[in-house]
């Protein structure tokens, strides 16, 4: 039987300190009982559709127990009217704490330049290679990969950093995004695959996507992000299929060949094929990079 994410008692959570505000406000927060200490999402929507959204996202994470993956621990709902009368939803909802985000990183190193170190490159691969690979085992596309997606735990004792993926908001919500005028200047499309992109254009909703590969595309131009250790690549356009758009891949790839070798360079290059059929899947680059997955990540609980 498979466990249910279940309602928590908002009234036993302390608010420490707003950890970011960027789209949603996240709050670090401890249990006054337990003393334990969580991240709490606060989301709030005024559409029915939206708040189906949120709790999509919500039971996405909580049956997807992976070290690379956020865990979800609870949330709690509730509704309030706004002065025009409108109801609004609110969502919190209680996950692992986690504490720094890739942008973070990225900015810090427009200050002070450094590479990752090639072992720590690959590190980052696999770590995030593995969680995507079980989302696609699972069959729940992530839909929404980006830097700003993909987060740092740090481990004071044994000084060991873990990559977390965060955001698994799936298919279904890529298509309310997919479906909306405003789609098209959408600030988070530069990471898309581009059968997204081509789809949104044509407004072609219905078409067969293969969400997983999409996410391929994605965490290729994550892990490129890595490697030159570049700021978000906003406004690069470098999913487009265009000539332009592969010329300036191209080039990036070069110095990635030249800064870790002709293996990392092929494995993006693979990545980052304009083409969904030629593309690789997450189970064939797990092959590749001699991956394995293991029974103790699930979570769904059979009934014997």
């Amino acid at each position: 039987m498979q466990k249910q994410c279940e309602p928590f008692d908002l009234t036993l959570y302390k608010p420490k300190r707003l950890l970011g505000s960027n789209i949603h406000e996240v709050y670090e927060v401890e249990n006054t009982q337990t003393g334990q200490i969580m991240a709490l999402k606060k989301i709030s929507s005024t559409t029915i559709e939206g708040h189906l959204s949120t709790l999509n996202e919500i039971d996405l994470l909580f049956k997807c127990r992976h070290p690379h993956i956020v865990h979800i621990y609870g949330y709690n709902e509730s509704t309030e009217t706004t002065l025009e009368g409108k109801t609004r939803f609110i969502t919190n909802i209680f996950m692992e704490k986690l504490d720094e985000s890739f942008i973070t990183i990225l900015e810090k190193n427009k200050i002070n330049p450094k590479l990752f170190k090639k072992e720590e490159l690959m590190e980052l691969i696999d770590s995030v290679l593995s969680g995507f690979w079980y989302l696609e085992l699972k069959e729940k596309p992530h839909g929404d990969f980006r830097p700003g997606n993909l987060m740092i735990k740090y481990n004071q004792k044994t000084q060991k950093t873990m990559f977390k993926i965060i955001d698994v908001i799936g298919a279904q919500k890529l298509y309310l995004i997919s479906n909306s005028k405003q789609a098209t200047e959408n600030k988070n499309l530069e990471y898309v695959a581009p059968e997204i992109l081509e789809a949104i254009r044509q407004e072609k909703f219905n078409c067969f996507i293969n969400f997983h590969k999409a996410d391929v595309f994605s965490v290729g131009l994550v892990f490129l992000n890595a490697a030159l250790m570049e700021p978000d690549f906003k406004n690069e356009q470098l999913n487009q299929g265009t000539n332009a758009s592969k010329k300036k891949l191209e080039k990036k790839l070069a110095v990635v060949e030249k800064n870790y070798g002709s293996e990392i360079k092929t494995l993006f290059e693979s990545m980052l094929d304009n083409n969904n059929k030629t593309r690789p899947s997450f189970d064939e680059l797990a092959a590749k990079r001699k991956l394995v997955f293991k029974q103790s990540y699930e979570i769904e609980e059979e009934e014997k």
